[in-house]
């Protein structure tokens, strides 16, 4: 197949005449302007030449060989490629061996002979100028090539056909120990030695096996290069020979790569993959930060988890230092390295970490110098937690440490993503098995309380009746008023029992929250003791809610009840706060109920306390019917309270920790028209005193 190359037009190229006859100098002009070159200046010595080419850079040179002065054209040509690398053309009348010998030391790019024809005169300028851009062309693919080879990141070496090092990268400096000056010439054999992985013997690289037809060595298996300092390490290559336009081998390139790092890697990923498959839950995460501490060889590693609702708080769930799991913590984020990787991506300080976050106290008392650690994320890429490595010394095997957490960190996302699903399943069993009971309780309730009331009010009639045949005097009398107030404080039971299982008597009308707590506070403040506090925030504009005056009076008392009785310490504090609150989804996450929940307005009641608090196992079971901590408790007051706040769609939120008091926020619905309808000055009045006259006839 014929290659046309585009031939660059040289008209217009600046030309420099370097001769000291004025007339040859004059014709050359003439003639040279004649094929459409410009003539940029005519000159009679070399160092007038030089002085011009320094100022002006000529395309072309026309140099008489024998100048008159100090410095003849030959050195003057000398100087000026050696400064430039214009091309020169000589000009002489002498064609003697000596002069032709001295003359190619300046590399010329052609001869002209005087006297000269024009159609001679006129090639060679050609052929000097085409020589000249096929050669800076040359020039600047050699330079590009050169540039290529030295940045990639795999060592190259280049030999001749006799396996001679013409060429050698900066990585093959570094890889093999040999500087460039060092394995220029040498056999690459003796640069590149190999043995076998597997067995330690010397491993040839069948050079001939390369320089055959159009074949290429690859190896299949890593081999170990054995380093000019007797240091070792793990490469893979491939050899290819290089041929020219007839196909005849004029020498070898050889590529290759360290692979320790990626070993190392491969190595560490089986250690670990074999050492955490048989593990789930917690176990998983204690056995995969004891590999990581172990194969990065570092003082540290831990795993963390989002605290529910408080994005800028982690707690641990497996620490790991020097192999040994440490009890977990809860670890604030802002100001600390966590901060800088949460919700991004994989953050590397390799060294100096502690000048980096020195609000960090945390990396002070541990003597952290280093530090990776990598976001994990969901299935929907919202924030799970972190991983981290941690060292006292700078980190050495960075890009294996940056690899290793990469992947790990899917698998690390995998077990959390697992623990919140089952933990949601067995919240979201427990409600329903609470519900169902809930529901149980509730028919069996309202059946035992209607038959109990039908018994009371024959007790009640009959000690009523009696009560007005007979004189106080009477010694029946006392026993009959006994029996008067003990049905009395049954029936009460009776309405509590009725409220846990919904079936109470409401009578709803607008109740304004704030002043329900007021006139409850006048009843409640002479129950208490001395050592107790209360403190109020109560603010009178809110929305009203739609409810029972009576029943929620009844919630009231006894949450600021329990609140007293809780407040054993010498100083009891009681706090009482109302409010609106704009409630979202996630706000509900921990209240008791779970269904049917409507993001909005809600009017809350909130009693704190700095009592003995509750643990876990405690507030699990403080709203079931008869479960009380008290020795003279009944256990329906909290149950009672359950009732009426889901009569009343609310719902109703428990904070407590041993020793920490507890706090109750009941929430309820506010009213879509806010404060407008305020509830009458009766409104919790639930009947008049009134007087009528008759007979009623009961038939039961």
């Amino acid at each position: 197949m014929n290659h046309v190359t585009n031939i660059p037009s040289d008209i217009g190229a600046k030309i420099l005449i370097v001769e000291d006859e004025q007339i040859v100098a004059l014709d050359l002009k003439k003639r040279l302007e004649t094929f459409g070159y410009q003539v940029m200046s005519v000159v009679v010595s070399g160092e007038a030449a030089i002085r011009v080419v320094r100022q002006a850079h000529p395309d072309l040179i026309l140099m008489d060989i024998r100048l008159k002065g100090e410095m003849d054209g030959i050195d003057a040509a000398k100087t000026i490629y050696a400064e430039s690398g214009v091309p020169i053309i000589f000009l002489t009348a002498y064609a003697d061996n000596l002069t032709l010998e001295r003359a190619k030391v300046s590399q010329p790019f052609g001869y002209i002979l005087k006297p000269f024809n024009e159609r001679e005169l006129q090639a060679t300028v050609k052929m000097a100028l085409y020589k000249h851009h096929i050669e800076s062309q040359i020039r600047q693919k050699e330079s590009w090539l050169n540039a290529t080879l030295n940045s990639i990141d795999e060592g190259v070496i280049v030999t001749d056909s006799r396996g001679n090092i013409t060429f050698a990268n900066p990585i093959a400096e570094k890889l093999t120990g040999w500087s460039r000056a060092d394995s220029l010439g040498r056999p690459l054999q003796e640069v590149f030695s190999l043995v076998k992985l597997e067995n330690g013997q010397k491993l040839d690289l069948n050079l001939a096996k390369a320089v055959g037809a159009n074949s290429t060595v690859q190896a299949i298996t890593p081999a170990i290069l054995k380093k000019a300092d007797d240091q070792h390490g793990l490469i893979e290559y491939n050899v290819s020979s290089i041929r020219d336009e007839n196909g005849e081998v004029t020498g070898t390139v050889l590529v290759f790569r360290d692979i320790s790092e990626r070993q190392r890697l491969e190595d560490a990923l089986r250690q670990i993959a074999i050492g955490v498959s048989s593990y789930t839950g917690e176990a998983f995460f204690r056995s995969l930060v004891q590999h990581l501490v172990k194969i990065l060889d570092v003082e540290y590693a831990l795993i963390g988890r989002l605290l529910e609702g408080e994005p800028e708080r982690v707690e641990t769930i497996a620490f790991c230092r020097k192999g040994q799991i440490l009890d977990n913590f809860v670890y604030e984020l802002t100001g600390t390295p966590c901060e800088h990787v949460m919700g991004k991506d994989l953050s590397i300080f390799p060294r100096g970490v502690q000048e980096k976050f020195p609000q960090d106290k945390l990396l002070v008392q541990m003597g952290i110098e280093s530090y990776i650690g990598t976001p994990l994320f969901d299935s929907a890429r919202q924030p799970l937690g972190i991983m981290v490595v941690l060292d006292t010394r700078p980190l050495e095997h960075v890009k294996l440490a940056e690899s290793m957490l990469k992947i790990f960190a899917t698998r690390a996302e995998a077990e959390i993503e697992r623990q919140n699903a089952e933990t949601r399943k067995r919240q979201l069993e427990a409600q329903i098995l609470h519900t169902q009971k809930l529901e149980s309780l509730g028919i069996l309730t309202s059946g035992i309380a209607h038959d109990f009331n039908n018994l009371l009010v024959g007790i009640l009639g009959g000690a009523g009746l009696a009560l007005k045949e007979l004189p106080e005097h009477s010694k029946a009398y006392g026993i009959l008023l006994e029996i008067e107030q003990a049905s009395l404080q049954a029936a009460r039971l009776i309405k509590q029992l009725l409220a846990y299982a919904g079936k109470g008597d409401f009578v709803r009308g607008p109740v304004n929250l704030s002043r329900l707590v007021e006139e409850v506070d006048f009843l409640f403040k002479f129950s208490i003791a001395k050592n107790v506090r209360i403190h109020y925030n109560l603010p009178p504009n809110l929305p009203v809610i739609i409810g029972d005056a009576a029943q929620i009076q009844q919630i009231i008392m006894n949450l600021m009840t329990n609140a007293a009785e809780a407040c054993t310490e010498p100083r009891g504090e009681i706090r009482i706060v109302t409010g609106l609150v704009h409630a979202k989804q996630d706000y509900f996450n921990d209240a008791i109920f779970k269904d049917n929940i409507q993001e909005g307005r809600y009017v809350f009641l909130q009693v704190s306390d700095n009592g003995k608090g509750m643990d876990q196992e405690t507030r699990e079971k403080i709203f079931d019917p008869f479960f009380t901590t008290k020795f003279t408790g009944r256990g329906l007051g909290l149950a009672a309270v359950l009732g009426i706040i889901k009569q009343h769609q609310g719902n109703i939120k428990v904070q407590s920790q041993p020793g920490m008091g507890a706090t109750f926020t009941v929430l309820f619905p506010a009213n879509q028209v806010t404060g407008e309808h305020e509830p009458s000055k009766d409104a919790g009045s639930t009947y008049k005193d009134f007087r009528g006259h008759g007979k009623i006839l009961v038939v039961d």
